[in-house]
């Protein structure tokens, strides 16, 4: 894990819409992650609850998450688990 990349993709999140929506926006951040890393065919974290679609898994060909490091990727999906469940419990989910 790279402190470079995390606020590289930390950066880039937040171009997001985390105003008006910050649990929406943070989960479509943390299953595109979950995604990937199945898609890498590496572990994601049991805590996180992820279980792929009926069809699998989507790669997300395209997504600047590509360009980080599985290890990033779970390092920032562990901070989105924990801010989601924080909205969750703050009445901000849906």
């Amino acid at each position: 894990m790279n402190r470079t990349h995390i606020k590289e993709l930390r950066t880039e999140m937040a171009l997001d819409d985390w105003k008006y929506d910050r649990w929406g926006t943070a989960m479509d951040w943390h299953f595109r992650i979950a995604d990937i890393l199945n898609c890498r065919g590496g572990e994601v974290p049991t805590h996180w609850e992820y279980q792929a679609g009926i069809l699998g898994s989507d790669d997300h060909e395209g997504d600047i998450l590509h360009l980080f490091d599985s290890a990033t990727l779970t390092h920032v999906g562990n901070i989105l688990s924990r801010y989601t469940r924080l909205c969750d419990r703050a009445g901000l989910s849906y």
